[in-house]
């Protein structure tokens, strides 16, 4: 019966495997191409969206719920916030740090998609088939900014720390 030490560093070296095989995969050209796709979808969702907040205040300001103080405020706000996020996942230094904020700025206004869903008389030219279906391709969303925006190795083609095997080596 192997040690426990043996089990461990041979555990450790599938790991190392694993993960180099995932990175090779992950990193093809093809796959390289879809989340640049990926992160172009989510630019032109987040500033379509940001200047939609200066450009159509009104209709942001009726779905932001009652229970939130200031809505032009917080519709200036978060117009501002998607802008940057937009520009900043642009920026490979600024990526990863965007995409966590842009999916935290995702989070925090789930409750206008809800309210909109519970209250669909107030928003009379959206079907409520629609603002249901707006809280489920959220977190589609969601996974496409996790996806498109945290994977630092992508764009530069480096061998991150974890990956290398625990003797040191980098085979």
């Amino acid at each position: 019966m192997p040690s426990t030490a043996v089990t461990a560093a041979g555990s450790a070296e599938f790991r190392c495997l694993r993960l180099r095989w995932l990175a090779a995969k992950a990193y093809s050209p093809s796959m390289r191409i879809l989340k640049y796709l990926g992160l172009a979808l989510v630019f032109l969702y987040f500033f379509g969206g940001g200047v939609s907040h200066f450009t159509a205040t009104a209709m942001f300001e009726r779905i932001v719920p009652p229970y939130i103080p200031l809505p032009r405020e917080v519709v200036y706000l978060t117009g501002v916030l998607e802008l940057l996020g937009a520009i900043a996942i642009c920026l490979p230094q600024w990526r990863r740090t965007a995409g966590l904020g842009l999916m935290a700025l995702t989070v925090c206004v789930t409750p206008a998609n809800v309210y909109m869903w519970m209250n669909p008389g107030l928003f009379p030219t959206m079907s409520p088939t629609l603002l249901f279906w707006r809280l489920p391709l959220q977190v589609l969303l969601l996974a496409l900014i996790w996806w498109s925006t945290q994977a630092a190795e992508a764009a530069t083609g480096k061998i991150s720390a974890t990956m290398r095997s625990p003797r040191g080596s980098k085979t």
